[in-house]
C-alpha cells in the first residue's frame, strides 16, 4: 500500500481525549496579587502599574454525555482592578460549547476556525458545524465574528472601530494518497456608529482550492489557489473594487541521499484576505537541499528569491536574493554531545531606477556545543557585514557582531532529594552606525539558579545586568540591573496546583539624561484546580 494522507477529521481546536472521563465538572482558579513601586524622574517609562492589584481567572470545564453525543462546556471569568491586564473589571474571557459523535461536530462560542491558509485561519466567536461523511470526507460550515473580546458583542467596543464578521464552508475529500478541499468565505466589516472611522473597511467573497498528493516514491506535493473579490471603502467613504489571486505550490521529498524542499508562490497586488494569511504583491521561489555525508557531517544549500510590483503599479521593482549554505556536525571527535554548525547567508535587496537602492548583508554564523559530565557549554558567534548604495551613488558600510556563551549544569545530591541547576549566559554585541561610523557596544550577563527541594518546593534566584555604551554623538547610553527571588510550592492540599511568591527589583540608568528610574515588585500567584463532582 502506498503512502497515506492523514484521515482524521477534526473541527477547530476540538478533539476528545479518550483517557478523560466522559462525565466531569472541574474548575481552576488562577489568581495573582502584585504590589508595584516605581521611583525616579523617569518612572513614567515603567511598564508596571504602580500600587496593589488583583487578577482572578476562574475556569470551568464540564463533560457530560447526552445520548450518543459527547458534550463539553468551557468558560473563563475574569476580575481585575489592573488596567494593564484588562480594560474591564469583570469580563468573560472564554465561552465554548461542544457536542460531537462519530458523524457530527458542533462548536458554539470560541474556537479556532480553519479552512485554508488563504481563505480562513483565525480564532472567531460564533458557531461551526462539521458533518463527517466517512473517514476521509466531510463538510464544514461556520459563521461568527473576529471580535477578540466577548464584551465587544454587547456594546463595549473600547478602542475598536470596526466589527468583522465571517461565514464559510469547506468540503474535503481524501484518499490513500491525496486530499482536495473546496473553500468559500464571505466576510464584511461593520463600523461602530459611536466611533469615528480610523481604518478602511472591507467586504469580500473568497473561494479557494487546496490540495495534497503523495507519490509512491515518498514525494509530497501540495498547494492552494484562491481568488478574492473585495470592495474597499476608505475612511471618507470612497469605495474601490479589488480583484486578485493567490497561488502556492510546495513540495518535499528525497533524491538519493539529498532531502529537498521547494515553494513557489504568486500573490497579486490586489489580493486581500480578511481571514487568512498572505503577503500581497509577491512572486517567490524557494529551494533547499540537505545532504547527510555520514553519521557526523551534513551540508545544506538554499536559495530564496522574491520580488514585488507584479502588476506594474509601482514606480520601481524591488528584488530580494537570499542564498545560503551551511555545514552541521554531530558527535565530533567521537564526543557524543559535541555539535557544530556553520552557516553563510547573503541577503541582497535591489530596487530599480528611479528609486535605485542596493543593500547587501553577509551573515556568518558559527556555533559549538559540548557537554563535560554535568556541565554543558554552548558558544555562538554571528557577524553581519552590511553594504549600501543609493540613487546618488553614496556608499555606506557597517559591520555588526554578536558573541554569546552559555553554561549550564545540573547537580543532584542527598540521594536525589535536592536538584540544583545553575545557568550562566554572557553576551557582547557591537553595532556600527552607518552614518557616523561610531559603535554601539552592549555587554550583558544573565545568571539563574534553581533548586528543587523536598516537599515539592522550588527556589529560584536570577540576576541580569546589561550595559549599552552608545558612542554616537548626542546619544544616550543606558544600564539595566535586575534581580529577583522566587519560591514555588506544590502542596498536596492543592491537588496538583501551586502557589508562587516572587520579589524583585530593577535599576534603569541613562547617561546624560534625567530618565533614571527604579522598579520594585512583589507578586503572589495561585493556581488551584478542583473538581465539583459529587
Amino acid at each position: 500500500m502506498g503512502p497515506q494522507v492523514e484521515k482524521k477529521a477534526v473541527f477547530g481546536n476540538f478533539q476528545y481525549d479518550d483517557s478523560v472521563s466522559h462525565r466531569s465538572l472541574d474548575a481552576t482558579l488562577r489568581s495573582t496579587f502584585e504590589d508595584n513601586r516605581t521611583s525616579g524622574p523617569g518612572r513614567a517609562n515603567s511598564f508596571l502599574e504602580p500600587g496593589s492589584h488583583w487578577l482572578h481567572d476562574l475556569e470551568f470545564n464540564t463533560r457530560n454525555p447526552i445520548g450518543d453525543f459527547k458534550t463539553e462546556f468551557n468558560a473563563t471569568l475574569r476580575y481585575t482592578d489592573s488596567r494593564r491586564y484588562d480594560p474591564a473589571f469583570w469580563s468573560l474571557q472564554r465561552l465554548q460549547f461542544i457536542a460531537a459523535d462519530d458523524k457530527n461536530h458542533l462548536t458554539v462560542g470560541d474556537y479556532y476556525a480553519t479552512l485554508s491558509q488563504y481563505s480562513l485561519n483565525q480564532s472567531i466567536k460564533g458557531i461551526g458545524y462539521q458533518r463527517n461523511i466517512n473517514e476521509t470526507t466531510y463538510v464544514r460550515v461556520l459563521g461568527g465574528t473576529f471580535a477578540p473580546r466577548w464584551d465587544y458583542l454587547w456594546g463595549k467596543q473600547w478602542d475598536e472601530t470596526i466589527r468583522r464578521d465571517v461565514t464559510g464552508v469547506r468540503v474535503q475529500n481524501a484518499g490513500q494518497n491525496y486530499r482536495v478541499g473546496l473553500n468559500l468565505v464571505s466576510a464584511s466589516d461593520h463600523r461602530y456608529s459611536s466611533k469615528p472611522a480610523a481604518f478602511d473597511s472591507y467586504r469580500q467573497t473568497l473561494p479557494a482550492v487546496d490540495w495534497e498528493y503523495r507519490s509512491a516514491g515518498g514525494v509530497r506535493w501540495s498547494g492552494e489557489h484562491a481568488q478574492a473579490s473585495t470592495r474597499r471603502k476608505d475612511v471618507n467613504g470612497v469605495a474601490k473594487d479589488l480583484s486578485g489571486t493567490a497561488h502556492r505550490i510546495e513540495g518535499d521529498g528525497s533524491f538519493g541521499d539529498i532531502r529537498w524542499r521547494l515553494r513557489s508562490e504568486r500573490v497579486s497586488s490586489d489580493f486581500y484576505t480578511m481571514g487568512g494569511g498572505a503577503v500581497i504583491d509577491r512572486l517567490r521561489y524557494y529551494l533547499r537541499g540537505d545532504y547527510r555525508i555520514n553519521k557526523i557531517w551534513g551540508v545544506y544549500l538554499a536559495n530564496d528569491w522574491y520580488r514585488n510590483n507584479l502588476d506594474g503599479q509601482l514606480d520601481a521593482t524591488t528584488r530580494t536574493y537570499i542564498p545560503e549554505a551551511g555545514v552541521t556536525a554531530r558527535g565530533l571527535f567521537e564526543r557524543r554531545n559535541m555539535n557544530m554548525s556553520v552557516g553563510l547567508r547573503q541577503r541582497r535587496v535591489e530596487t530599480d531606477q528611479p528609486n535605485y537602492n542596493k543593500q547587501v548583508s553577509d551573515r556568518i554564523y558559527v556555533s559549538l556545543a559540548d557537554r563535560f559530565g554535568e556541565l554543558s557549554i554552548r558558544g555562538e558567534v554571528e557577524a553581519l557585514l552590511n553594504r549600501r548604495k543609493d540613487n546618488l551613488k553614496v556608499r555606506t558600510e557597517n559591520d555588526d557582531y554578536l558573541y554569546r556563551i552559555g553554561v549550564d549544569s545540573r547537580h543532584v545530591f542527598q540521594e536525589g532529594r535536592y536538584d540544583f541547576r545553575p545557568y550562566l549566559t554572557l553576551e557582547r554585541q557591537t553595532i556600527e552606525d552607518p552614518l557616523t561610523g561610531k559603535t554601539i557596544l552592549t555587554n550583558g550577563a544573565l545568571v539563574d539558579f534553581r533548586l528543587m527541594a523536598p516537599h515539592n518546593l522550588t527556589y529560584a534566584l536570577n540576576f541580569e545586568r546589561r550595559y549599552t555604551d552608545n558612542r554616537i554623538p548626542n546619544q544616550v547610553s543606558n544600564e539595566l540591573m535586575r534581580y529577583a527571588l522566587s519560591v514555588t510550592a506544590r502542596p498536596a492540599l492543592l491537588n496538583g496546583g501551586n502557589v508562587r511568591a516572587e520579589i524583585g527589583k530593577a535599576h534603569y540608568d541613562f547617561t546624560g539624561s534625567n530618565d533614571d528610574y527604579r522598579e520594585r515588585y512583589f507578586r503572589v500567584m495561585l493556581d488551584v484546580p478542583f473538581s465539583l463532582e459529587k
